[in-house]
C-alpha cells in the first residue's frame, strides 16, 4: 500500500495520512478505533456539547455581514493575514482582520465539495470503484488522498469522510464524477451552491480539491458560510465533527483505512478559553499559506465560527484559532 504525501498535506489535509503498515491495516494518525464495522465507524469527541444546529443559531448570511461598531479588530493578536470571528447565536462579526479581502482557500474548498455531495447522493452505502486515472491524477498533482487504488470498492459514506478527514483528491475526483460526470461540470454544481448561499461576487470556485489555481477565490467570510450551510445538513455535519473514522475492509485493503483529522486532536491540546472545538476543515497553498474554519461552543452553550487565513506554519494557524477563540468566545 503506497501513498503519497507532500509536505503541505501535513496541514491541507488537516488530518494527514503517512503511509504504513501495521497489521496490513493502512493507518493515517488513527488512535483507540476498534476494527472496521461493515458500515465503517466515526468517532466524535465525546463529552463536547455539538455545534449550532440551524434551529440554535441567527439564520444571517455570513458571507455579507460586515463588522459593526463592537466588532474588534484583531491586528497583530496573530500571525495570519485574514481571518474573522462570528457569534452564531446573534448573527454578528465579533473580530475581523481583512474579512473582505479574496484569497486562495486551498482544502477548505472541500467543505463546499462535501456539501455539494451530501445533497446529490443520499444513498450513502453505494459503493464507487476508484479507477486508475484517478490514482494517476493524485500522482501527477502530488495531492493529499485517502491512499485509494485502482479497482477499490467504496462506498459513498466513506469517501464523504475520505473528503474531509485526509483531505483526499482520490475520493473527491470518484465523488464528483459520480454525480456529475466530470470535475468540470461538478464544479458548476459548486459554484450553482455558491449563488444559492448568496455568497459575494468574490466567491468563484474553479476545481474541486482546492488546487492553486488563478480563478478560484473566496472571502474568508464566504468560506464561513460555507462550512454555516454544511452544518445544516445532517450528513455533512456528521463528517466534519467526526475526530477519527474507520473505513471498513476493501478489497484492496483488507483491514480497511483508519482516518483522523490531525487539526481537531492538535486545537484540543491548545488553550481555547471556555470553546471547545467541535468541527474543522484546513487548507494550504503556497498562494495563501496556511489556513483553517472552524465551529465551536462555549460552557455556556453559545456557538461560534473562526476562518483564518494566510499563517505562516501548520501549528502557527492552530494557535492563532485558538487565540482567537480564547480571545473573543466567552
Amino acid at each position: 500500500m503506497k501513498r503519497r504525501m507532500r509536505y503541505a498535506a501535513l496541514f491541507l489535509a488537516g488530518a494527514i495520512q503517512f503511509s504504513s503498515i501495521l497489521g496490513g491495516a493502512n493507518i493515517a494518525f488513527s488512535e483507540n478505533l476498534t476494527g472496521a464495522a461493515e458500515s465503517g465507524t466515526s468517532e466524535s469527541r465525546t463529552g463536547v456539547v455539538s455545534a449550532a444546529s440551524p434551529s440554535d443559531s441567527a439564520s444571517a448570511n455570513l458571507s455579507g455581514l460586515q463588522p459593526d461598531s463592537d466588532s474588534a479588530a484583531i491586528g497583530d493578536l496573530i500571525n495570519s493575514q485574514y481571518a474573522v470571528v462570528y457569534d452564531l447565536d446573534r448573527g454578528r462579526i465579533i473580530a475581523d482582520k481583512n474579512s473582505s479581502e479574496v484569497i486562495n482557500p486551498a482544502s477548505m474548498t472541500k467543505v463546499m465539495t462535501l456539501l455539494v455531495c451530501a445533497e446529490h447522493l443520499p444513498d450513502l452505502d453505494k459503493r464507487l470503484t476508484v479507477t486508475q486515472d484517478i490514482v494517476d491524477y493524485v500522482h501527477a498533482h502530488d495531492a493529499s488522498n485517502c491512499g485509494l487504488e485502482a479497482g477499490e470498492q467504496i462506498s459513498v459514506r466513506d469517501l464523504l469522510y475520505g473528503v474531509i478527514l485526509p483531505s483526499g483528491a482520490d475520493a473527491v475526483m470518484l465523488l464528483s464524477r459520480e454525480i456529475a460526470g466530470s470535475e468540470t461540470a461538478f464544479v458548476g454544481l459548486m459554484n450553482q451552491k455558491a449563488r444559492e448561499l448568496g455568497l459575494s461576487s468574490g466567491a468563484h470556485f474553479s476545481n474541486a480539491t482546492g488546487l492553486y489555481d488563478p480563478n478560484h477565490h473566496m472571502t474568508v467570510k464566504d468560506t464561513a458560510e460555507i462550512l454555516n450551510a454544511a452544518m445544516k445538513n445532517p450528513t455533512a455535519r456528521t463528517v466534519l465533527e467526526s475526530f477519527e473514522y474507520s473505513i471498513p475492509a476493501t478489497n484492496k485493503h483488507a483491514a480497511g483505512i483508519r482516518l483522523s483529522n490531525l487539526f481537531l486532536k492538535r486545537i484540543k491540546g491548545q488553550d481555547t478559553g471556555r470553546v471547545s472545538v467541535t468541527a474543522a476543515k484546513t487548507g494550504y497553498v503556497r498562494q495563501s499559506m496556511f489556513c483553517a474554519v472552524s465551529s465551536g461552543v462555549s460552557e455556556s452553550g453559545k456557538h461560534y465560527l473562526v476562518v483564518s487565513g494566510f499563517a505562516s506554519s501548520t501549528w502557527q494557524c492552530i494557535a492563532d484559532q485558538a487565540a482567537l477563540y480564547r480571545s473573543y468566545c466567552r
